[in-house]
């Protein structure tokens, strides 16, 4: 007798509305997308560099730590090509799970409304 009606959320009104998480789900297709883009474009071009300044052959990059700009160790303009050429295919292959997942989750969540 005393109690007052709660108000209820029509299907409708939520259904209409973005959510957080299907915002976050194309956020991961964007994420796949750029490290696909970056792994297969900017993994491949030929500049080296080393803490943003271009590396030529013949030069080599001062390695750096958690308490230290500048080290004793070193890593030549061939180590450090090496180096990108061998983390391009992980780069690639995790954009692509990225992305997969992303787009799995679109779906998925576009098949539920």
């Amino acid at each position: 007798m005393g109690e007052q009606a709660r108000p209820r959320r029509t299907a409708s009104r939520t259904r209409t509305s973005p959510s957080w998480r299907s915002a976050l789900d194309w956020v991961l297709v964007a994420a796949g997308l750029a490290m696909l883009w970056w792994g297969i474009v900017g993994m491949g071009s030929p500049t080296v560099s080393c803490r943003g300044a271009v590396m030529a052959p013949g030069d080599v990059c001062h390695k750096s730590s958690y308490t230290s700009v500048r080290t004793d160790t070193v890593q030549t303009y061939e180590q450090r090509r090496r180096a990108v050429a061998q983390s391009r295919p992980t780069v690639i292959v995790l954009g692509g799970v990225t992305l997969a997942f992303g787009v799995t989750m679109v779906v998925s969540r576009a098949r539920r409304r």
